[in-house]
């Protein structure tokens, strides 16, 4: 399944995080847990268990179908011009959730896969929207000793 041709623009970020959900049994099993707890949610918190999946997905199966329709959906996600509440959700949401993680995780060895090669893994509008937190940060978790 390709996301890369006709994907409409979602209408919110509960209908973005639902498109991801929707890729994965086990992810949309988690979120499910997660709701089950008294705690408020909201579609940002759906980016970071969205975030994290993807993460660990990229690092257990790195040659899955599944992962692979998330990076299509990621791309096509951060294709769509002019929706800035979208491009905040996947930048700071996911992305940043995901730089964060990978840095704490690699610097500390406890993962295998560096920030560099996971990077290196996502399509040019998602390494677009990388480099754009990056911007933000005013550095790179790329540059993270290998």
């Amino acid at each position: 399944m390709s996301y890369k041709c006709g994907w409409l623009i979602p209408a919110n970020e509960r209908a973005a995080a639902a498109a991801f959900l929707k890729i994965s049994p086990t992810l949309l099993e988690m979120r499910k847990l997660e709701v089950d707890t008294d705690l408020p949610r909201d579609a940002w918190d759906d980016a970071i268990t969205v975030a994290l999946y993807f993460m660990d997905l990229a690092e257990s199966s790195p040659l899955s179908i599944e992962l692979n329709e998330f990076r299509d959906l990621l791309e096509s996600m951060c294709s769509i011009p002019g929706v800035d509440w979208l491009q905040s959700w996947i930048q700071i949401g996911i992305i940043e959730t995901i730089q964060n993680s990978l840095a704490n995780r690699f610097s500390r060895n406890n993962q295998s896969l560096s920030p560099k090669d996971f990077y290196g893994s996502l399509g040019p509008m998602s390494q677009k929207a990388w480099r754009a937190v990056d911007k933000m940060w005013g550095t790179s978790i790329n540059d993270i000793d290998e």
